[in-house]
């Protein structure tokens, strides 16, 4: 355990004391006794040992407060799993993976290798094992995906922040739709602005004409599927971009 002592200073020595802070003080008054040159073995022992303490003291709250941190963002590591995407997913709970799946993986593949060099948007999505393919953009609560469906394919902008932040999902959403005619003037056509569901909103564009078991309607499928998404979001980024702060 270490104690107070009193030190005499003069004026000057006093005015650099009071311009340092509290920690460096203690620490400059340790240094200079481990520099001093002691005839007493046993005394320059003991301050050896308080300095080993007080490192190891040093070292044991540094790990606290990196276990506290670590909990922290493990807590919102969760949360943002949580709320990730789920709207039609259609995971397979079985084993044996029905066909649709099967296809819906080679068709992705084969979107993304036919995707051309300049549609560098499309390019960094991942190939997905499911009925939709989503790609995470800057802002946490927005997605961008394809989804296809029994006779047509989704391109969309997916708006989910979470069950419990409903006043966020519609802060952006109502943020994008007070510019719907400019963002539709950029895309060229009309879009569907989809409120129907309680906790997300989407906006997105139909492609229609695909049926997934019948390859010759892949390509013309993909073709509209790539430019109108890099459309789709070349004409939403900008207004997304201005999103003003949510009032408290």
């Amino acid at each position: 355990m270490g104690g107070k002592v009193n030190l005499y200073l003069d004026d000057e020595a006093m005015d650099k004391w009071s311009s340092l802070p509290t920690g460096l003080r203690s620490r400059i008054v340790r240094q200079a006794l481990m520099n001093a040159k002691t005839s007493d073995p046993q005394e320059r022992e003991k301050l050896l040992i308080q300095e080993k303490k007080r490192k190891i003291e040093n070292i044991e709250m540094e790990i606290e407060k990196l276990n506290s941190d670590r909990s922290k963002l493990l807590l919102e590591l969760q949360k943002l799993q949580r709320n990730s995407y789920s709207d039609h997913l259609d995971v397979p709970l079985r084993s044996d993976v029905p066909e649709r799946y099967l296809l819906a993986r080679e068709f992705w593949g084969e979107f993304l290798d036919w995707a051309p060099r300049n549609y560098s948007f499309v390019r960094s999505f991942k190939p997905s094992k499911i009925m939709a393919m989503m790609r995470r953009t800057d802002y946490s609560s927005v997605q961008m995906g394809f989804v296809i469906l029994e006779d047509h394919v989704r391109v969309e902008m997916y708006i989910y922040a979470g069950k419990n932040r409903m006043d966020e999902t519609l802060h952006i959403y109502n943020h994008l739709l007070d510019s719907s005619k400019k963002i539709e003037n950029e895309f060229g056509r009309p879009l569907i602005w989809q409120e129907s569901r309680r906790t997300a909103r989407r906006i997105y564009h139909r492609v229609d004409g695909i049926d997934i078991r019948d390859r010759t309607t892949w390509k013309a499928t993909m073709e509209e599927m790539g430019s109108s998404m890099e459309l789709l979001w070349k004409s939403l980024e900008p207004v997304l971009i201005s999103l003003p702060e949510e009032e408290e």
